[in-house]
């Protein structure tokens, strides 16, 4: 999982009392408005196009006291949303503030739904599995607070990789395939991350350069073409590899805000030919099946009419 995004921006509260205040960068923005009882009503607006986690922390607070405990923490969608209010403890009280605010682009500690996932190859195509669980330098953008999971899936050369989950296209990188021969592991090449309705992230890595299917801010569904294997100048032979990854958040006011932040690992359970859901076992085989069920489970009613209708 790739964090794309750190924001962080700090605002002084200056007693203007006609214009609000705000902090602001590119597509989101933090701002306050003063409203009839005199409360300082936080609100955010973001038109980033995607999920963000949100930090507000006060550096100052004289006079006043907030609703909500702080700092204050939440997921936010595109838009407009109100955050928390700063009260007047007396109508006489002297006020004084300073705060600022951090985002990241992902969902942080998402409930994270018990779902089915379909195995990343061709219907009726069976697959050999393998584990990687220490591929650390993978991640090292962020601390690994669970243990490290991923599949790696053996593959043909020029095999497509299906998505296992519905979800949208987050991020794309397809100019990095490795170079050389007789590669064990490689830090850098090519990936697809797709965010789930749930805010975990699904990142299928190891294809050809240039073999997208897909592009960013797209909607795909269980099944959907994404790439092209590569990885014949591995040791493993062409494969490809799949981790399910999510942010985790924790404040603590002895740490820089950087380490508040964590990534947790998902170990997914899979419908194959042979088990309706199950773990997959390293060095084991099994047999990609789709049916109906599996792909509309997470479509609304009318995404699911629309997909039994177009079957017809």
């Amino acid at each position: 999982m790739k964090v794309i995004l750190k924001l962080v921006f700090q605002v002084v509260f200056c007693f203007s009392f006609l214009i609000p205040c705000k902090a602001q960068h590119l597509n989101f923005n933090v701002y306050y408005v003063i409203d009839d009882n005199d409360d300082y009503v936080f609100y955010c607006n973001n038109t980033t196009g995607e999920n963000q986690h949100l930090v507000v922390s006060f550096n100052k607070i004289l006079g006043l006291r907030a609703n909500t405990s702080l700092p204050y923490a939440a997921n936010v969608g595109d838009g407009k949303r109100m955050l928390f209010k700063l009260q007047r403890e007396g109508l006489e009280s002297f006020k004084d503030f300073s705060f600022n605010y951090s985002i990241y682009a992902a969902k942080a500690n998402p409930k994270i739904r018990n779902i089915k996932y379909a195995l990343p190859i061709k219907a009726g195509k069976s697959v050999e599995v393998k584990e990687l669980t220490e591929l650390k330098e993978l991640f090292d953008e962020k601390t690994v607070s669970d243990k490290l999971y991923g599949l790696a899936f053996m593959s043909s050369f020029n095999d497509t990789i299906y998505a296992s989950r519905s979800g949208v296209v987050k991020e794309i990188e397809q100019y990095d395939s490795a170079t050389g021969n007789s590669l064990i592991y490689n830090k850098r090449g090519n990936y697809i991350e797709i965010e789930h309705r749930d805010g975990t992230i699904a990142t299928y890595s190891l294809f050809k350069n240039k073999s997208s299917f897909v592009k960013e801010g797209d909607d795909i569904v269980v099944g959907s073409p994404l790439a092209i294997v590569a990885g014949s100048n591995y040791d493993l032979g062409p494969h490809f590899v799949m981790t399910i990854s999510y942010l985790k958040y924790k404040y603590d006011k002895n740490l820089d805000s950087d380490d508040w932040y964590t990534i947790g690992y998902v170990v997914p359970k899979f419908q194959t030919f042979r088990y309706n859901l199950t773990e997959l076992q390293g060095n084991s085989i099994y047999t990609a099946v789709f049916d109906d069920e599996l792909i509309t489970q997470e479509m609304t009613r009318k995404q699911k009419k629309k997909y039994l209708k177009s079957k017809r």
